[in-house]
């Protein structure tokens, strides 16, 4: 698969944020363990709403890696997946 592709800024762009989302909740994990939040994290107020944003958030290395190499159809595809995932995001959460 060539790496500057449409079909390749999506892909990056839906399993980034997958990935982002399992570390996010590892990091919740160890912060539970050392006692720094309780079951619900509610000492730092990590809702699953801030959880979900986070994950969203994770693309923009994506983005900042195609930007730099100059791989512009992989950034449209990234970009694209991450306004999608933003707007379904605000509407889950009736954010707008």
């Amino acid at each position: 698969m060539e790496r500057d592709s449409l079909i390749f800024g999506i892909i990056v762009g839906l399993l980034v944020p997958i990935g982002g989302y399992f570390l996010w909740l590892g990091i919740n994990q160890i912060m539970f363990n050392m006692g720094l939040t309780d079951k619900d994290g509610e000492i730092f107020q990590f809702s699953q709403q801030l959880s979900y944003l986070i994950s969203i958030c994770t693309n923009l290395i994506a983005v900042q890696y195609f930007k730099r190499r100059r791989m512009d159809k992989a950034l449209r595809g990234t970009i694209t997946v991450t306004m999608i995932l933003v707007f379904v995001w605000a509407f889950y959460f009736k954010v707008l």
